[in-house]
C-alpha cells in the first residue's frame, strides 16, 4: 500500500499513473481469485476448489484478454450443468443458453423461446464460443452489469466501505 501510494502520491493528477495501479492490482492472482470465486458463485451457483482456482489463474497467465478468459469460464464444464438446471427447455443447448442468459441478464425471468432460438441459431452459425462472445457484448447483459455495479455502489454496505477506508484518495 505504501509502495502504490507513495507512486501515485508523485503525480497525483497522472492517468497513466492510476492507469497502470488499476491494471497491476485487477491483474494479481489476489485479485483475480477473488474474480473467479465471484465467477464460480454467480455462474457455476456454487465455490470454487483451490484445483479450479489455481487451473483458470494458469488460464489468465496465458490469456492476455480477460474476457477470453470470462467467456471459457462461461463455456466450462461446472457452468453448463449449472446453467442447465436453471432452465426446462427440451435440449441440453435449449437449457445451457435460457440458464446462461438468465444468469447473464436476470436468473429469475424464464427466457421466451424466441430468445433461445435467436442464441441457438448464434451457436449453430458461429460456435459456442463466440456465442457467449456475443452475449458478453450484448447491450442486455452490459446494461445489466452498470445496474449491478450502481447497486453497489448505492447500498454502501461494510464490505464496500471497507474497501473505500482502505483506498487512497482518488483526487
Amino acid at each position: 500500500l505504501n509502495q502504490w501510494t507513495g507512486y501515485i502520491d508523485q503525480a497525483p493528477t497522472d492517468l497513466k499513473r492510476r492507469t497502470l495501479l488499476v491494471a497491476t492490482l485487477s491483474s494479481s492472482d489476489a485479485a483475480r481469485t477473488l474474480l473467479l470465486q465471484a465467477w464460480f458463485q454467480t455462474y457455476a451457483g456454487r465455490s470454487g476448489t483451490a484445483a479450479e482456482i489455481t487451473t483458470w489463474l494458469a488460464t489468465f497467465r496465458t490469456v492476455s484478454n480477460p474476457l477470453t478468459v470470462q467467456q471459457r469460464f462461461l463455456n466450462s464444464a461446472p457452468v453448463v450443468t449449472y446453467a442447465q438446471s436453471l432452465s426446462a427447455y427440451a435440449t441440453a443447448d435449449q437449457r445451457y443458453i435460457d440458464g446462461l442468459w438468465r444468469l447473464l441478464t436476470d436468473p429469475g425471468t424464464p427466457n421466451s423461446l424466441s430468445t433461445v432460438n435467436y442464441w441457438l441459431s448464434q451457436q449453430t452459425k458461429l460456435g459456442r464460443a463466440r456465442m457467449t462472445l456475443n452475449m458478453l457484448g450484448h447491450l442486455t447483459y452490459v446494461s445489466n452489469q452498470s445496474q449491478a455495479f450502481t447497486q453497489v455502489i448505492n447500498q454502501r454496505n461494510a464490505q464496500y466501505d471497507t474497501l473505500l477506508a482502505r483506498a487512497p484518495a482518488l483526487v
